[in-house]
């Protein structure tokens, strides 16, 4: 397919350099060969799923202009914190177990950031029981569950109503309604990319900010 693309020299080099990587540290390739899977291709870890607590999730994509060479990926996961104080070291942070982790790369045509984003808000939901707390660093999708617009994105012609509607169908399972308070209290906003000491700063408590950034490397290991 790159013969057939206007595409410079460096990025076709690129991606057939790509295409003959070994596995990545969840066990996938680094990119997906032409044509595309159409399904997820997922890696779950750890477990059994299942979580009464914090979970984390985050997508990644890379080349996302691009529907030929676009490569989204995703990560949902949970931390434990038995033992851990209200302000731990970061090395504390770090030594803390992921319990489980369900990683994976996007499938279908539709590969973008924002459908990587779903795709961990799904999972992430789908792996918790309640009482739990999702903590995401996208805006969009949690932002949509709080109003309550994600009815509508499920029952629309886009993209991705097919991911929307498998969220609204988890969040039914855990007797979560959109708009309600109680989805608003479980599904929250976390700072990304920032600082242990300026995400302290600005409320975000210790285990949420080690929680995405783990969850932010392991959607971009896959």
């Amino acid at each position: 397919w790159w013969e057939t693309e206007e595409r410079s020299a460096d990025v076709r080099a690129f991606t057939r350099s790509e295409l003959r990587c070994p596995l990545t540290a969840c066990g996938l390739p680094p990119m997906p060969p032409f044509p595309k899977p159409l399904s997820d291709l997922v890696v779950t870890r750890g477990g059994p799923a299942g979580h009464q607590g914090s979970s984390f999730g985050d997508g990644s994509c890379w080349g996302g202009g691009d529907p030929h060479i676009a490569r989204a990926t995703f990560s949902a996961l949970a931390i434990g914190s038995a033992g851990i104080g209200a302000m731990p070291s970061r090395q504390a942070l770090e030594d803390l177990p992921t319990l489980w982790e369900v990683s994976g790369v996007v499938g279908g045509h539709f590969a973008s950031s924002g459908r990587a984003e779903l795709k961990a808000v799904e999972h992430g939901i789908g792996a918790s029981l309640m009482p739990f707390t999702y903590h995401g660093d996208c805006l969009g999708p949690l932002k949509a569950i709080w109003s309550g617009t994600a009815a509508a994105a499920a029952t629309s012609r886009g993209f991705h109503a097919d991911v929307w509607r498998s969220i609204l169908r988890k969040l039914e399972d855990q007797g979560l309604a959109p708009g309600s308070a109680a989805v608003k209290a479980a599904l929250v906003k976390v700072k990304a990319h920032t600082s242990l000491s300026a995400a302290v700063d600005r409320g975000v408590v210790p285990l949420g900010w080690e929680g995405n950034r783990r969850v932010d490397l392991a959607a971009k290991a896959c």
